[in-house]
């Protein structure tokens, strides 16, 4: 830039004269005004410059620092944030492996017993259940239930100024399922069994088995094999019972669904006291000496129909039951059928059973619990309906008119007696 200036001057100084001289005076002053000011103007830059190369020298410094120390903590940030993401991935893999679900229930219950004092109790219901997923094919299980020891029944009646009541095992389980589409289940689980209409002709909707099951299911065609320890203690005179079902499905006339099957059980007690209660064979024939009179290798046959009724579904079932070894008083069935479907609020359902189960037609202790006192040796009515409160609630009115011990009044070992019963219940699935 001073080059520049430099020829500006000498251009100025070497200019004519008579250039100068035939201007006004004025213009020369002008002239060397301008020129000083872009001196000093050019002096300005030339600064500027300078500064500006030394500012610049400084941040490729700095650059080159910062760069330096990302590339040290890259390591020790990348492993960190590898570490967190493992940890996360981690938790939320465990939660999506880990449900829980279950049931709770209220109940008023009222029994008309002939020949003894009408009964009322408030009782309640909880069964809380975990399920954790091992891996593609295996589950485990794990629940608890309110109630004592009763194979059948997980109620607990209210009372005794406020105690606590106790909790119980009621499933401990692990289902694994073959490629094959077989799902083998072994512990304490559900009643894999298919009941017809839902109802307890052979089994109490409570009971869980304990041993080993196979079952098979493609949604045409579906089996069930089971063995099930009544007792597993050689000491105490182990016990296995052998349970076989096979079942059909398919669809008949204008949609409506048919389910039919036929199913074998095996259970040998001949001789043995009664399971669970000595004293109580829950309907069931004994000897002089209070024990089994009989084995139960029960044949039972079983169709069920569902369709829909003024666009409400429906369904209707029957059920029949004979056992083999006995020598009379040998068989049950029921039949029954249900409407609508209590689930969303305002919705409703309704349902009728009659049923009849002579004294050895299945093994007492694991039937329905609460039809004519529970066991066998009892016939009658069972009238049920459904209310929806909201989803996951609802209430239900259970009402037996039945009659018990007429097999019994039949052998001169009894006396036939009526027996009611009404169940309000609320009930809330979570």
């Amino acid at each position: 830039m001073k080059v520049y200036l430099g020829i500006i001057l000498l251009a100025l100084v070497m200019m004519p004269a008579t250039s100068f001289s035939q201007s006004q005076p004025d213009e020369l002053t002008l002239l060397r005004q301008q020129v000083a000011a872009l001196t000093e103007r050019l002096e300005k830059l030339e600064a500027a410059s300078a500064s500006s190369q030394q500012v610049q020298a400084e941040l490729k410094a700095q650059n080159r620092e910062t760069v330096q120390v990302v590339r040290d903590m890259q390591g020790t940030i990348g492993e960190k944030v590898q570490e967190s993401v493992k940890e996360e991935i981690s938790d939320q893999s465990w939660a999506s492996r880990v449900s829980w679900k279950g049931d709770f229930r209220y109940r008023y219950e009222h029994i008309d017993q002939e020949g003894r004092s009408n009964r009322d109790r408030q009782r309640v219901r909880a069964r809380p259940a975990l399920t954790a997923k091992v891996n593609d094919t295996v589950t485990v299980g794990f629940g608890l239930a309110t109630g004592g020891s009763d194979p059948v029944s997980t109620n607990q009646t209210l009372g005794g100024g406020g105690s606590t009541k106790a909790a119980n095992i009621d499933l401990a389980y692990f289902d694994w399922k073959s490629a094959s589409g077989i799902k083998v289940s072994g512990g304490k689980f559900k009643n894999p069994l298919h009941r017809a209409g839902g109802n307890a002709l052979l089994w109490d909707g409570d009971w869980r088995p304990e041993g080993l099951v196979a079952k098979y299911d493609d949604k045409t065609w579906f089996g069930t094999l089971m063995g099930t320890f009544l007792e597993s203690d050689s000491r105490r005179e182990d016990e296995l019972a052998i349970a076989a079902q096979l079942g059909y499905r398919t669809t008949v006339g204008d949609g409506m669904k048919l389910t039919a099957g036929l199913g074998y059980y095996s259970i040998g007690v001949q001789g043995f006291a009664p399971i669970f209660d000595p004293e109580d064979g829950f309907g069931n024939s004994l000897d002089d000496q209070g024990r089994y009179l009989f084995d139960y290798n029960e044949v039972e046959l079983f169709a069920e129909l569902g369709f829909s009724l003024a666009e409400r579904p429906a369904s209707l079932f029957f059920d029949y039951v004979k056992n083999t070894d006995a020598d009379d008083f040998d068989s049950g069935w029921a039949i029954g059928g249900k409407y609508g479907k209590a689930g969303a609020r305002g919705t409703w359902e309704m349902g009728y059973v009659y049923q009849d189960l002579e004294a050895d037609a299945v093994l007492g202790l694991v039937t329905d619990s609460d039809f004519a006192g529970g066991g066998t040796d009892g016939r009658g009515h069972k009238i049920t309906a459904g209310y929806g409160l909201g989803k996951g609630w609802k209430l239900n009115l259970t009402y037996f008119i039945t009659e018990t011990g007429g097999d019994a009044e039949d052998r001169g070992e009894g006396t036939e007696r009526d027996y009611d019963r009404l169940q309000l219940d609320i009930g809330f699935k979570y």
